[in-house]
Formats: structure tokens, C-alpha cells, sequence
């Protein structure tokens, strides 16, 4: 299954799982899913926060992706308590990285 990380992008940047996708549920999720993932019938498992995970997939199924999986029980949380790998995204303004080039 792909993991689809649909938690807010500041959480995102701190720590994810490695090679899972972030397209958060704010703004054009459906539009950037449609982009992003080809196969409709690609079976997904979910990052979601607390409380989310039924309005991803309702809006996941609104577009034709009906073969969500499963969701990380205790989200990011539990995987980073269970010992998994997380990576992480250092964000910058532009500025910072002009003044660091």
C-alpha cells in the first residue's frame, strides 16, 4: 500500500514515514490526489491526526478512491514510539536561502 500522509504540512516537515506521500487535507486535497496517485484502485494506508481519518476517506471515495487500506493506529506517534525510521524536511523561507547560498 502507499502510505498518504494527510496530516497538516508543519506536523508533516518535523517527521514522516520514509517514502510515504504528503498531500494534506487542507485546500485542493481531492485535485492534488487525482495528480499525484494515478491508479485509482492503488491500495492506501493513512496518516491521519486524531479524529480525521473518516473525513479522509469520505473525501478519498468522493474521487474515486475506494481502496483505502487502513489508517496508522496512534498515528505518527506510535510508529516514532514503536522504534520505526522517520525522516524529516528543514523548511526555509526564501530569504534564509538566499542568505545561505
Amino acid at each position: 500500500a502507499l502510505m498518504l500522509d494527510v496530516r497538516h504540512e508543519s506536523e508533516f516537515f518535523k517527521g514522516f514515514i520514509p517514502n510515504s506521500i504528503f498531500i494534506g487535507l487542507g485546500g485542493q486535497f481531492a485535485p492534488w490526489v487525482g495528480a499525484l496517485v494515478a491508479d485509482v484502485n492503488q491500495p492506501l494506508a493513512l496518516i491521519v491526526p486524531d479524529g480525521q481519518a473518516e473525513e479522509a476517506i469520505t473525501r478519498l471515495s468522493r474521487v474515486g478512491f475506494d481502496n483505502v487500506v487502513g489508517y496508522l493506529d496512534g498515528g505518527i506517534e506510535a510508529w516514532e514510539n514503536a522504534g520505526m525510521e522517520l525522516d524529516s524536511i528543514e523548511s526555509i523561507t526564501a530569504e534564509e536561502l538566499v542568505a545561505a547560498m
